[in-house]
């Protein structure tokens, strides 16, 4: 696998899944009030922000919004229990619904009641991957600007998210760092930490327990140790990739997105077979295989591989010196 090639490959492959990457997921906490509302602060820029009521509890995130500004809300659980519901309020709106008595609106703000209805099937995230029942879907144009509150309840306790905005951007440091931002969303799901990180930690313990007699005597040891290592946290996270895609599709059925997803499961699996067979290559580090180490951790970073440890080990052997790390190295 030629470097030049490797990046056209995922450069297209890239393409291909750019609509599945609408929403940059953000966590918040201690919401509980209109005074502590969690502040968007792009309200044209998609979001989705995962969060927690506890029983009869509420939670409150508030934007400012130009008239003429399109208004894109949604709200969402993976919970099979749970109905989330949406009040919108604002001084700029004129209606005033009742509202039920635990949600706090604050004076001179109109407010509207969406009521949540929970959809037969829950519907599938190929970002994530994960599966999610979309309760409120709001999308038009905003008549008047100025402050408004989002106010998301339910009858009872459990995950609830807000997605937002239609703009799909990321910066370089929300795009990096969503491989953990993935990990805190299917524990903020519910799953196990067992079920989180039992393939990562499966695919390591195998490949390490097989792999320590492998290691060539041509090059040093920690050259070949740190390639092995970011092979099988690319080989793990793919594996992580693929069994919350089986969990997300078991509940929302098969869908096109899928192969969105395949995207992150079949890069990074390719990638990681091919530093483990470089790991066992006798062969010195030269300027090609030190060029083709960056352009591996560049695609692992695109493709959230590795958890970014593995990446930062290739981007290490692309730097290191000949006599390797000097921890473990010999010729």
């Amino acid at each position: 696998m030629r470097p030049h090639r490797l990046v056209l490959l995922v450069a297209a492959l890239l393409l291909f899944a750019t609509p599945a990457l609408a929403h940059v997921p953000v966590f918040a906490t201690d919401n509980a009030t209109p005074e502590t509302a969690y502040p968007i602060t792009d309200a044209s820029k998609s979001w989705s922000i995962y969060d927690q009521v506890d029983a009869g509890g509420v939670a409150y995130y508030e934007l400012d919004f130009d008239a003429g500004d399109r208004l894109r809300v949604s709200v969402f659980t993976p919970s099979r229990s749970l109905t989330p519901s949406l009040v919108l309020a604002s001084p700029a709106l004129d209606e005033s619904d009742a509202v039920p008595a635990r949600v706090a609106v604050p004076d001179g703000y109109g407010r509207e009641v969406v009521a949540g209805s929970r959809p037969d099937c829950a519907s599938y995230e190929p970002f994530a991957p994960s599966s999610f029942y979309d309760t409120v879907q709001l999308d038009r144009e905003v008549e008047s600007g100025g402050r408004y509150l989002l106010v998301v309840y339910a009858d009872g306790s459990g995950p609830v998210g807000l997605a937002v905005g239609q703009e799909e951007r990321f910066t370089p440091t929300e795009y990096v760092r969503v491989p953990l931002d993935l990990v805190r969303v299917h524990l903020w799901e519910g799953q196990s930490p067992a079920v989180v990180f039992g393939p990562l930690v499966a695919v390591l313990g195998i490949g390490i327990a097989l792999g320590r007699s492998r290691l060539p005597s041509a090059r040093p040891a920690s050259i070949s140790a740190a390639l092995g290592l970011a092979g099988l946290l690319y080989v793990g996270t793919a594996a992580g990739t693929a069994l919350q895609t089986v969990i997300a599709v078991s509940r929302s059925g098969l869908t096109a997105g899928v192969l969105v997803t395949a995207v992150f499961v079949v890069v990074p699996l390719l990638l990681g077979a091919w530093l483990l067979r470089r790991a066992q290559a006798p062969a010195q580090l030269t300027t090609r295989s030190r060029l083709a180490a960056l352009v591996v951790g560049v695609v692992g970073l695109a493709t959230w591989a590795g958890l970014l440890v593995g990446p930062a080990l290739l981007f290490a052997v692309a730097i290191a010196p000949k006599t390797g790390f000097g921890v473990g190295s010999g010729a």
